[in-house]
């Protein structure tokens, strides 16, 4: 043992100069003087354990890097429970039965034990008492340790001064001799202090304990003598109180809302949940979501939900679940612009009392004992958890605040003051727009000052964002709207175009292959041909790069209108559409920033990089959010034709058609072999300009005579709606099924149209010649914008 502890001497020397570097004295001397001290040095291990299924939360403490100042991360808890071993801390014996350790502020349920040890003698310990302005407690030692000699405090002991510390480093246990540092430091709010990166024992010449300190703020003065004893401390049972007290308040004031969403629409499918995000853990189709709430005014909460735009848009209800058990609906106020949180407000206050807000300089307590609320959804079930914390640190981040720190892994506690007051809490600070695919990816939980929720809280609608708002089923799909479509940059296209430099190597912009008449790129002079760079927003410092992804949710040119008849009925529903979406990254990004906003779109127009203004618009409807009709005798609903899906199909405005976007599965129309993205352009020979058309032309008919396109190939289908048995199939008349049609229509009704061959499907896709000088060069399919 002996032998060891001369190792761990030596090597926690060799890293300090010697008091005289001419010769081994200052060495022997504080060889001398850790070996005089060792019996008072002591190994504190807490044995950790999950709890409930639960893995232990945090790691006690983080260790602060003497190079660089800031705190660098222990082994977390639940890894020293899959490795089998405590967590590890060295002790100060300061009586027989007393034990100072730092403080380790994980919650006691996931505490088994805590062992405290002197060679190989090991005692039980408790903790007795929290120093509330230091990192310290007390341990309470079941009984004293054999061979131990507690440290004796003489503050009249005179220089050198040294601070002794102990731990585990390298394998074994160290007590490293350290000269008291003399710098001083001053901060520009008036304090001063000596910086102590490993607080600990502090002695004298001669080797005389003389104080503890557990801060890295050292005073510079002589107050720092004072004995331990003096210092303001929180026994258990206080701590019991004040946690009672807590939970409380929390129970009032920390409450489950419970969120419900409208489903999306059935045509939204397939990529969406790229462009949409939240960060409750729940599927972004989930009807019904589950998160904290924070009741901050008498007759306002602030939900703590990161909400997106397109996810807000389909929120319908909002339900407070108050501390009696009771559910009380509340209305939408508006989404906090830059936190990821939205207000509503009751109809009537709540007999809770609200959640009193800390208005102050956070760093009053930069060393001060927190209260600490885990407060959580799990499913419909609040749970809740209290115990204290220490911030660790502080940090400058967004907009040059100060933002305190928590060592360990935590990310939704809320800290409070003793005397009641939230200091800080975990909350998302909500991105700014951009076209990163993993811009809603991140969860990015910030250690929040409740001051600046305070702020933010009080300059509403000021600080709300009027695009995230929730919206009626028919607004829910709407989007902005430049009028053009894309081709997406790549190194070989940059290239070609002499824009390497301006694109980053094709990494960003998008081609200009396509801009609709009467558009907004028209009316600004965008053309096909030009390059779209960015977004220039008012407001945020980082423009918004175009980065266009490859979209999932359609096959281009690859669709197989040849192959359709194959597919099984059952997979018809889930066709990816053929057409470029009206619905990509760049339009997502568009629309969040909010319809009416000035931005500024930069551009490479003839060699040149220009900018031009341009206003948000609302777009036309899209495939997405048109107008619909569900025909329940004939199983099938239909869809008004919109700007996308005749460019592709190569319609006309005033070409009549609706286009199939289900067909239920058994129904007559799926028995006559209609399909989804098939148009219907004539029902008895009257042209069909739109939904509404369509069901006052199907309606109290005795026959339907449907002409139907699968894209350019035509044929008729002729549907009796006469009344259906149960389970039987519909009656659908197949007795004409070879009657030729007439102009494009070639088949007839219930039997399967004649394949077209390869030729004549490459054929249907010839564009028209007008279409033919606005058509890309490259020929991967565009994207719509």
């Amino acid at each position: 043992m002996i032998s060891e502890l001369k190792l761990a001497f030596s090597v926690a020397l060799m890293a300090f100069p010697l008091s005289d570097p001419t010769s081994a004295t200052g060495a022997d001397e504080e060889v001398e003087l850790a070996r005089s001290v060792q019996n008072g040095l002591v190994r504190v291990e807490y044995t950790i354990q999950y709890d409930k299924g639960d893995a232990p939360r945090g790691t006690g403490w983080d260790s602060r890097c003497p190079n660089c100042g800031r705190y660098h991360g222990a082994d977390s808890a639940s890894k020293l429970v899959e490795e089998e071993r405590p967590f590890e801390l060295g002790g100060y014996l300061v009586t027989d039965r007393e034990v100072m350790v730092r403080d380790f502020p994980l919650h006691p349920r996931f505490i088994k034990s805590i062992d405290v040890s002197l060679g190989d003698e090991r005692v039980s310990a408790k903790v007795d008492r929290l120093a509330m302005q230091q990192c310290a407690q007390i341990l309470r030692l079941e009984r004293p340790l054999s061979g131990a000699s507690p440290l004796v405090m003489d503050p009249a002991a005179q220089k050198p001064y040294r601070i002794v510390t102990h731990e585990r480093s390298n394998g074994v246990w160290t007590t490293s001799v350290r000269s008291l540092p003399t710098s001083i430091s001053t901060t520009s709010d008036g304090l001063a202090f000596v910086p102590v990166t490993t607080p600990g024992l502090i002695v004298g010449g001669g080797g005389r304990p003389v104080s503890m300190w557990m801060s890295e703020e050292f005073p510079p003065d002589d107050s720092w003598k004072e004995s331990y004893e003096t210092w303001e401390w929180l026994s258990m049972e206080q701590l019991s109180k004040h946690l009672a007290t807590l939970e409380s308040r929390a129970a009032s004031g920390l409450v489950g809302v419970t969120m419900k969403f409208r489903s999306p629409r059935k045509g939204d499918r397939g990529g969406s949940s790229r462009f949409s995000w939240s960060d409750d853990g729940d599927n972004e189709d989930s009807q019904e979501k589950h998160v904290m709430g924070l009741i901050y005014a008498p007759d306002r909460v602030l939900v703590l939900a990161n909400l997106t735009p397109k996810v807000t848009s389909r929120l319908e209800e909002v339900a407070i679940q108050s501390a009696e058990g009771k559910s009380r609906p509340a209305k939408f106020v508006g989404s906090l612009q830059d936190y990821g949180a939205f207000v509503v407000e009751l109809a009537a206050p709540l007999p809770e009392a609200p959640i009193p807000f800390f208005k102050g300089d956070l760093r009053k307590y930069r060393r001060a004992v927190q209260l600490c609320a885990d407060v959580y959804m799990q499913g419909k079930n609040r749970i809740a958890y209290f115990t204290h914390q220490h911030f660790s640190g502080f940090e400058t981040r967004w907009k040059g605040r100060t933002f305190p720190e928590l060592s360990g892994s935590q990310d939704r506690e809320f800290l409070f003051a003793t005397s009641g007051e939230l200091t800080a809490c975990y909350i998302v600070r909500r991105p700014k727009v951009s076209i990163e695919k993993d811009r809603w990816d991140s969860d990015e939980r910030a250690l929040t000052p409740a001051l600046y929720l305070y702020e933010a809280l009080s300059s509403i609608p000021q600080s709300t964002d009027p695009s995230n708002v929730p919206l009626s089923a028919e607004e829910e799909n709407r989007l902005a709207w430049l009028g053009v479509e894309f081709q997406a940059m790549t190194r070989e296209l940059a290239r070609i175009n002499g824009v390497s430099d301006q694109t980053r190597d094709g990494s960003i912009g998008a081609l200009i292959s396509y801009v609709y008449p009467d558009s907004p790129a028209t009316k600004i002079g965008i053309d096909v041909g030009d390059i779209l760079l960015r977004l220039h927003v008012q407001g945020q410092p980082k423009p918004v790069d175009v980065k266009l992804e490859d979209a999932d949710d359609y096959l281009g040119g690859h669709f197989p209108w040849d192959e359709l008849d194959q597919v099984p009925a059952e997979y018809l529903d889930d066709l990816p559409k053929p057409w470029s979406p009206a619905e990509n990254s760049f339009i997502r990004a568009m629309t969040d920033l909010g319809i009416g906003k000035e931005i500024e779109a930069e551009l490479i127009q003839s060699g040149k990089a220009v900018r031009k203004k341009l206003t948000i618009a609302l777009g036309p409807a899209h495939y997405d959010s048109a107008a619909q009709f569900k025909s329940e005798p004939f199983g099938l609903t239909v869809r008004d034709l919109t700007y996308e899906v005749r460019r592709y199909f190569q319609k006309q405005p005033t070409d009549p058609g609706v286009i199939v976007s289900k067909v239920e599965s058994g129904g007559k129309a799926a028995v006559a072999k209609i399909i989804p993205y098939e148009v219907i352009t004539h029902v008895n020979n009257q042209p069909v300009n739109d939904v509404k058309a369509f069901e006052k032309l199907i309606a109290n008919q005795d026959e339907l005579r449907l002409s139907v396109n699968r894209m350019h190939k035509g044929r008729i289908v002729k549907i009796k709606p006469g009344k259906k048995k149960p389970n039987s199939p519909a009656r659908v008349d197949a007795a004409k099924a070879d009657e030729p049609t007439r102009s494009d229509e070639s088949a007839a009704s219930g039997d399967s149209p004649k394949a077209a061959s390869k030729s004549e499907i490459d054929a249907t896709k010839a564009v028209s010649p007008q279409d033919a000088k606005q058509e890309p060069s490259n020929t991967d399919e565009p994207d719509g914008g």
